[in-house]
């Protein structure tokens, strides 16, 4: 398959996982509206006769805006429909057929409501007022029968149909036809149930409850459905730091929860829109460790719509760097003196350096990073898109006299290892392929430390995400320290180089803002 046609797929999938998690969000929303004010007042209820339309009567804009996300739900159908009708990740025919009957679905069960809303509640009124039911009670089976029963059939009936649509199109897969086959089979049995003959006729009072647990199984249907569609929004071929596999650093109950939540493709989908707040930090032992690694062995995790930094006279190098650093009252900058009340906490940033060809930007991009700090770890993932945060088992930056010694331990988690005893290095021989690529130290430090932007790309959604960032530290204050590092992850990208690493004393760290540029 071409890469036009990777990207084509890509973007479909994005539009389709989009239109999911809205109708996700719109049926939970009309599910707690059920709950929370129409449910009084609905046949099946749980209450009286008398109860039910004597609060119809005392609160009739309580029932009106109950129904408010209900009609959104209809809307949300409809878009639903017409989005798998026109996805060309899926076929025609089973789509058509489920549009048509989604716009017979909506006709009637919008029919029913809107009916129940305007005169329902007029009868409802003169019912309460006059003591007599009969009339309201006959209005009431109509409606509901038109809304709950007969309307609920035209939208069961349109899941059929893209079931075999969503399962033809390989975005259903066995989670989803164990969902689907469960969602079906009830209510298929609270939308014709009650239209058998008898024996066989369901019971009014089983309606509603099945209604509620075939809406619970909805919501689930339509969770697995966008995140079989996000994951299709992948390149396999392509890098994307934020999608590899977040671990817990031990193992339990409460650490395969929290891996659920960190790595479920729709949780992060939902929390995407929230807006990044501007963070701020005072900052010690700002460790840099370096690798001049040949450019084609970075090119491998540089996403695409970004393109890699090279360097020296014919591309031939790229710098690959990982920063270790201790946050002292890190938290949201409007806390402002209240950060001090956050715990502390040790990070470690792994970046190489690219630019954005579409705005010029240049930047770094993380190719993972780490924090000792559950809260922290989970926030970042969650929040920022540009920074896939892994969390750390134990991390710790320890200064004996002019000596450091660096330890990140991952545990059996998914954070990069590193450990190092360093002291500070007598000269300042600049030499060798460093030398080659910089004239001096000082130009080196110029390149390396004032990196204020982190870029990450999202190709599905033909965008590039700029986190502006700010590390107060000035290049003369940087002092260059010596001694061995040990990191499997950083020799799985650097291979056997051997680092140049300097330690930057206590600054002001910040994150800024973060914002989204067109990546063509």
């Amino acid at each position: 398959m071409s890469e036009r046609s990777n990207l084509s797929n890509t973007r479909a999938a994005w539009s389709l996982s989009r239109v999911l998690l809205v109708n996700l969000l719109v049926h939970a929303a009309a599910m707690l509206a059920m709950a929370a004010l129409l449910l009084p007042m609905m046949p099946g209820g749980g209450v009286s006769d008398v109860e039910r339309i004597a609060a119809l009567a005392e609160h009739p804009w309580t029932f009106r805006i109950g129904w408010w996300p209900w009609h959104a739900c209809a809307a949300a159908d409809v878009w639903l429909a017409v989005a798998v009708v026109r996805s060309p990740l899926l076929p025609r025919g089973p789509s058509v057929i489920a549009l048509l009957f989604t716009l017979v679905a909506v006709l009637l069960d919008q029919a029913g409501q809107i009916r129940w809303v305007t005169g329902g509640l007029e009868l409802a009124r003169e019912a309460h007022a006059s003591g007599s039911l009969g009339t309201y009670l006959d209005f009431e089976a109509g409606v509901f029968d038109l809304t709950a029963v007969t309307g609920a059939l035209g939208y069961t009936l349109a899941t059929v149909f893209w079931v075999l649509a969503f399962d033809e199109g390989g975005l259903l897969g066995r989670r989803g036809r164990v969902i689907s086959a469960l969602v079906l089979t009830v209510m298929l049995t609270v939308t014709a149930g009650p239209m058998l003959p008898a024996p066989l006729t369901l019971p009014a009072p089983l309606i509603a409850p099945g209604n509620a647990i075939g809406f619970v199984l909805l919501l689930a249907w339509f969770w697995v459905l966008a995140d079989s569609a996000l994951l299709r929004t992948r390149d396999p071929a392509a890098i994307h730091p934020r999608d590899v596999p977040w671990r817990a650093p031990r193992g339990g109950w409460v650490s395969r929860v929290l891996e659920f939540i960190a790595n479920d493709r729709v949780v992060t989908a939902l929390m995407e829109p929230l807006p990044a707040f501007a963070m701020k930090s005072r900052v010690r032992d700002v460790v840099y460790v370096n690798y001049l690694v040949p450019a084609e062995r970075l090119l491998p995790l540089v996403p695409p719509g970004l393109t890699l930094d090279r360097l020296g006279p014919d591309g031939r190098w790229a710098l690959f760097t990982f920063l270790t650093f201790g946050h002292r009252g890190f938290g949201l900058r409007m806390m402002g003196p209240l950060r001090r009340l956050m715990p502390d906490a040790l990070q470690t940033n792994w970046r190489i350096h690219v630019l954005c060809p579409h705005t010029q930007h240049r930047g770094i991009h993380f190719v993972t990073n780490a924090i000792d700090h559950l809260a922290f770890a989970l926030g970042a993932r969650m929040f920022a898109e540009a920074m896939p945060m892994h969390w750390l088992a134990h991390a710790e930056i320890t200064r004996r006299n002019d000596s450091l010694t660096l330890h990140l331990d991952p545990g059996t988690g998914s954070g990069p290892d590193a450990a190092g005893e360093l002291r500070p290095r007598p000269d300042s021989a600049w030499e060798g392929a460093w030398a080659e690529v910089w004239p001096t130290r000082g130009a080196f430090l110029g390149y390396c430390v004032p990196q204020h932007r982190a870029l990450s790309s999202q190709p599905w959604r033909a965008r590039v995400t700029r986190q502006e960032i700010h590390l107060g530290i000035r290049c003369e204050d940087c002092v260059d320290y010596e001694g061995e590092v040990r990191s499997r992850a950083a020799e799985a990208i650097a291979g056997d180089e051997r680092p140049l690493t300097f330690v930057a004393p206590e600054v002001d760290f910040s994150f800024e803002s973060e914002h989204h540029d067109p990546s063509e």
